[in-house]
């Protein structure tokens, strides 16, 4: 996933942002809502890209439960979705790049993002 499909970049970039209504996830073939409390239990979810570097518009990927909580691409993305629809103001039109900070809605953006991502890399493993 490129950083400006979940954070904002500086300068013209023609990727868009992922939305929450983006992201979509079923548990047994059934399509499941954000506020479902079995949202990290979902069998598989889909991405949908709205439009990517390769000209591609629409692509949708799929992700399944690896059945590792920690790892697992459906466990985070559903504890991600859930924490963003705790927020004042959601809509499915939010970009997943939001976060609440001093009562204020910000976009994430890809400098920070890539700072953190340093940082925690850098930490010594236990």
């Amino acid at each position: 996933m490129c950083s400006c499909e979940y954070s904002s970049t500086s300068g013209e970039c023609c990727i868009k942002l992922l939305k929450l209504e983006d992201i979509w996830f079923f548990l047994t073939q059934c399509l499941l809502s954000h506020s479902d409390i079995n949202l990290s239990w979902a069998d598989t979810m889909l991405i949908t890209f709205c439009f990517q570097k390769k000209d591609e518009l629409k692509d949708t990927v799929t992700q399944w439960h690896s059945g590792n909580l920690t790892m697992c691409p459906v466990c985070q993305w559903a504890a991600t979705i859930q924490h963003i629809q705790g927020y004042p103001g959601i809509s499915n039109t939010t970009t997943i790049n939001t976060v609440l900070t001093s009562g204020h809605l910000l976009k994430l953006k890809s400098g920070i993002m890539l700072i953190n991502l340093k940082a925690v890399a850098a930490e010594p493993l236990e």
